[in-house]
């Protein structure tokens, strides 16, 4: 089994900006499913899975996937 997971950052990026408000509005429900996924897919009684879809989210009718 090969486990990939990680974060990118992008340092060519000048300075940073904040988030749009529908991400600081749902900053607890993003982390909440972001630790689910998380939890679910390290536990070690949940059986192998041929694949584990990423959580998708929809903030302001868009799509995070």
């Amino acid at each position: 089994m090969n486990v990939n997971i990680g974060i990118v950052f992008d340092y060519e990026t000048p300075f940073s900006v904040s988030p749009p408000q529908s991400v600081i509005d749902h900053y607890k429900q993003i982390v909440d499913e972001a630790a689910g996924f998380v939890n679910r897919f390290i536990d070690s009684d949940v059986p192998y899975q041929e694949s584990y879809p990423a959580p998708v989210l929809e903030l302001n009718g868009k799509r995070s996937d």
